[in-house]
């Protein structure tokens, strides 16, 4: 597959969201994918949290767990938007 969106500059990137937002399938999907991406920062931030309060062993296992979540939530949220914004961008506008 072509990565057509990853070389765009700034300005074709920017009309291009802008382009996909008004879509109904972009509205949906733009909107779910921040709040995954708001729930992964909100999971990083409370495993950081329990770091720094974690006074035994099962309370780093359990932050340690819930870092692996957020940073999969984060990074899922981040490449599925990627991922979209590319084929909207090759297949154009539908």
């Amino acid at each position: 597959m072509k990565n057509k969106y990853q070389r765009m500059s700034r300005e074709e990137k920017k009309a291009l969201i802008a382009e996909y937002k008004q879509t109904e399938k972009g509205k949906f999907l733009l909107e779910k994918l921040r709040n995954v991406l708001i729930s992964g920062i909100l999971l990083f931030a409370s495993s950081i949290y329990l770091i720094v309060t974690a006074d035994k062993v099962w309370g780093y296992v359990g932050a340690g767990g819930l870092m692996i979540i957020a940073c999969i939530f984060t990074f899922a949220s981040i490449r599925l938007r990627i991922k979209n914004l590319n084929l909207f961008a090759v297949r154009g506008k539908k």
